[in-house]
């Protein structure tokens, strides 16, 4: 099984390596998490020719120049727009991983925070181009602090597990984001045979705690998500710097899975202007929810008409838009759009955005919903109630009060008008009532 699930990760990674991201909206909110590598192996590799000196150095430029180049330059990796930026509301989060020596444990693998420093971030907004230079400020300080010291006292690495764990460990309560990348900065020295089953069996050797928990954590992230690498990275000294991009598995999502409401849009007609009148009925699910619902009224050339927003979106609404009379005969469709929270165990910060890829259900986040305009009733079940007529009657905003004011109205003439008749007709029919005219 956990062999399988490790082919289906590499495979989707292959074939991912050189593909585009997806659109891109401009409101799309970023986390960016950057993942050092804090086993001993960093601070040197002799067999390769990495001295302790140039590892170092190499480090520092890593995180001083190539990862603000990765991070901050505008359509470096997301066309139109930075990778992280905090004018946008994106996020980082930097963390570590590593395990001991001494009493190695899976609950201790990944770090924001130990020994007193301040190098991790949890979701952090306020920052800008200098944090990794002060990241590495706060390294290097304790960088070549004794074993188990210092930032480099990790003795076993299990790179397998540092992406996935690391999701792990930021995953509920988050805030909300759209898109995930992941920045891990390693010399890939893996424990085993480069895979978690071969890690796996060599941390079994030296007592690794917390490996069945670490395991499911584990295979919980990796079918709840998508994987790719991205033709952005950096090397120095045999140290690292590899993008990934992780996406929920979405793509089959559908907001009818969320979401109850009729297939056709009607337009009903109210004084001097036209409104919808659809309601939507939300549907129980333990994992998704609608963040946000965007319903617009568009024109037969695509032109938005009118615009309601939900945030969030009641048990029981219905979309009311209302345009002038001249528009509604060229309404045409009614758009809705859904931003859907993907609030599952594994990470749970993902809001599935109607712009994103079609991985994350793009296409079952966008509906267009055909406009039907409604007859207008009838009066007296012939004749129909036209624009003058409804504005005639001034006291009410309701059609169906106008067209009962009319069908009493029709009714109390016809009811005359036939009075009048009758009294003509007995008239006729009465001699006393006919006048006598004297013969010339």
């Amino acid at each position: 099984m956990y062999r399988q699930l490790i082919a289906l990760l590499f495979l989707a990674v292959a074939e991912a390596s050189a593909a585009q991201l997806g659109p891109a909206a401009d409101d799309q909110v970023h986390h960016v998490i950057v993942i050092l590598d804090r086993s001993r192996s960093i601070s040197g590799d002799k067999e390769a020719g990495h001295t302790p000196e140039a590892r170092k150095t190499a480090l520092q430029a890593l995180l001083e120049v190539d990862l603000p180049d990765l991070c901050f330059l505008e359509g470096g990796v997301v066309p139109g727009r930075a990778l992280l930026d905090s004018d946008r509301g994106d996020f980082l989060s930097v963390v570590s991983f590593g395990l001991d020596s001494i009493g190695p444990d899976f609950e201790r693998f990944i770090q924001t925070e130990e020994f007193g420093l301040n190098y991790g971030l949890r979701y952090e907004r306020g920052f800008d181009q200098r944090v990794f230079q002060e990241l590495w400020g706060e390294i290097e300080g304790n960088y070549w602090q004794p074993e188990g010291q210092g930032f480099l006292g990790k003795y076993y690495s299990a790179v397998s597990f540092a992406l996935p764990m690391s999701l792990y460990d930021l995953r509920e309560p988050t805030p909300l984001v759209n898109r995930t990348f992941l920045v891990l900065v390693s010399d890939g020295k893996y424990n085993g045979f480069g895979d978690p089953v071969g890690e796996i069996e060599e941390l079994r050797k030296v007592r690794v705690a917390g490996i069945p928990e670490a395991m499911s954590r584990y295979e919980a992230i990796l079918t709840s998500y998508y994987w790719r690498k991205l033709p952005a990275e950096a090397e120095r000294e045999g140290v690292k710097v590899t993008l990934f991009e992780v996406s929920p598995l979405a793509r089959y999502f559908t907001v009818e899975s969320l979401l109850e409401f009729d297939r056709v849009a009607s337009l009903l007609r109210a004084r001097r202007e036209y409104r919808t009148a659809l309601p939507l009925r939300l549907k129980p699910n333990p994992t998704f929810r609608i963040q946000r619902l965007e319903a617009t009224l568009l024109s037969d050339s695509g032109q938005a008409l009118a615009r309601q927003v939900f945030t969030p979106l009641g048990s029981d609404t219905v979309v009311s838009l209302f345009i002038d009379r001249d528009q509604g005969r060229h309404a045409v469709t009614l758009s809705l759009r859904a931003w859907v929270h993907m609030g599952d165990s594994a990470y749970g910060a993902h809001v599935l955005h109607p712009f994103g890829s079609e991985l994350q259900g793009r296409a079952g986040l966008n509906r267009r919903l055909p406009v039907v305009v409604d007859s207008p009733p009838k009066i007296l079940y012939v004749f129909p109630l036209t624009d003058w007529m409804y504005d005639l009657v001034f006291f009410t905003e309701s059609e169906t009060v106008a067209v009962w004011t009319w069908r009493i109205l029709s009714s109390l003439m016809l009811l005359f008008g036939f009075l009048l008749l009758i009294r003509r007709l007995s008239e006729i029919r009465d001699p006393r009532r006919l006048k006598l005219v004297s013969p010339p």
